[in-house]
């Protein structure tokens, strides 16, 4: 489940979410998050914050929560700072994306990408694992260069909203979609 955080202070020229530039939607907290984990039962294995970058400090928080809460959940952080903020523990994620989107570098499944994603190996230690998103990569499992993914989609300290997204089949056709906004 992908949850973007509202009110992001990067703006970067190209942004495929210019939307999530206000403050809109309502209260990220941990008791949205178990709800989610509630109604989800048994379905979300991994929760992304996508944005955040105006309080990382409070996303930090939110992943440590689940992670004292939800044992063996998996949380990420897609920032598009260019480092990871010195203020926060990086082992409080599980993968961490940094690298504001710049449009002719293209986004992370471009080869030429300034972005990097990174799995936590041990403790604050990460390994990049950019390389496994190249379009390139997937065509050898799926036929084309969009791979199926099951997303949700969420927004911001101190608002959110939510887009529960389908995954995609190989064909391209939705196997599943539920969209609701709070």
């Amino acid at each position: 489940m992908s949850i973007n955080i509202t009110g992001c202070p990067c703006h970067c020229p190209g942004c495929h979410s210019q939307y999530l530039w206000e403050n809109i939607g309502q209260p990220l907290t941990p008791m949205v998050l178990d709800q989610f984990m509630k109604q989800y039962d048994g379905e979300i294995t991994c929760i992304c914050f996508m944005g955040g970058d105006a309080d990382p400090k409070y996303v930090s928080l939110l992943a440590q929560y689940l992670h004292r809460e939800h044992e063996g959940l998996k949380v990420a952080w897609y920032s598009g700072r260019q480092t990871f903020p010195k203020s926060i523990r990086k082992r409080d994620f599980d993968y961490i994306k940094l690298g504001p989107y710049i449009e002719h570098l293209g986004c992370l499944k471009e080869r030429t990408t300034n972005q990097r994603l990174y799995k936590r190996a041990v403790g604050d230690d990460f390994t990049d694992i950019t390389s496994r998103f190249s379009c390139a990569s997937w065509l050898p499992y799926f036929g084309s260069a969009s791979p199926p993914i099951k997303q949700m989609h969420v927004m911001s300290p101190p608002y959110c909203l939510i887009n529960l997204s389908s995954t995609i089949g190989v064909s391209g056709s939705p196997m599943f979609s539920h969209r609701y906004w709070l």
